[in-house]
């Protein structure tokens, strides 16, 4: 599922979605509140950029279930939380590696900012 972990993610995204021609409005990301009301990314990065609807996330007292988080793909893009219970289109990214790349000697992390994004 897509995260998006900084605005310059978010961006990127934006722009491959203004370049392809989606039939959808909506798709869920990889974003989901936990049993206690905390958000996390599915692919465990941080959390350190959201772009709620304004009055998102919606208030859960007393509901116990995991909620999914859905995107616009459309004007500002906004978040909102939907249940994860019903069938969406969603999102995900993958990194794109260059294979002209020469092996490295050890492993070593590296951060991918090419991203290609997958829609259903």
């Amino acid at each position: 599922m897509a995260s998006f972990e900084t605005r310059e993610d978010f961006e990127q995204f934006k722009s491959h979605v203004l370049h392809s021609q989606l039939s959808v409005s909506s798709a869920i990301i990889g974003l989901i509140r936990q049993q206690r009301g905390s958000f996390s990314w599915k692919d465990s990065s941080p959390v350190t950029f959201l772009n709620w609807a304004e009055g998102e996330p919606a208030v859960t007292k007393g509901r116990l279930i995991q909620e999914c988080v859905q995107m616009k793909l459309g004007g500002n893009y906004t978040w909102q939380t939907v249940t994860c219970w019903q069938a969406r289109h969603f999102v995900c990214s993958i990194p794109v590696v260059d294979a002209s790349d020469e092996p490295q000697s050890k492993p070593t992390d590296q951060i991918f900012k090419k991203v290609k994004f997958l829609f259903s």
